[in-house]
């Protein structure tokens, strides 16, 4: 397969991110935040109709893509506060784990801003997709984790 180049501000250094026959990436990069941009980068580029889907639930938003069939999700959502908590779990961490979800995070607007066509199911449903914030990945985890999926 051959190389894409692709450039992008934020990084402090060069970041190759290669994929193997089976077109799952591999990022190498000098320090363990460009390797986390590098990850944001690629979820957004493979991912990303997964990612506003959890972040939707997770913001008891849903149902403005799915309709009636999701307003008991989202109401249940917003009733545990799934927002407040991500938000109130972010806050709380140490500086060095803010830094790894702030890199994700660049590295997911690093995609979105290059304005490269949508992946098929977004256009599909119509949705764009609004810029993350670190507390996004949060979220993402709670509602994975809490009354949607087994947890532990």
């Amino acid at each position: 397969m051959a190389p894409t180049v692709c450039r992008v501000s934020g990084l402090e250094a060069d970041v190759v991110v290669h994929r193997d026959r089976w077109g799952i990436p591999h990022a190498r990069a000098e320090s363990a935040r460009d390797a986390f941009y590098a990850q944001g980068f690629v979820q957004a580029e493979d991912r990303l109709g997964q990612l506003e889907f959890d972040r939707r639930r997770a913001l008891g938003r849903w149902a403005e893509v799915a309709g009636s069939s999701a307003v008991d999700g989202d109401a249940f959502a917003r009733r545990a506060d799934l927002a407040g908590a991500a938000r109130r779990e972010y806050d709380a961490l140490d500086p060095a784990s803010r830094a790894v979800l702030e890199a994700y995070t660049a590295g997911v607007n690093a995609w979105l801003a290059l304005g490269r066509d949508r992946p098929t199911d977004l256009t599909l449903a119509g949705v764009t997709p609004e810029p993350w914030a670190p507390w996004h990945c949060c979220a993402v985890f709670l509602v994975r984790h809490v009354g949607f999926a087994g947890w532990q």
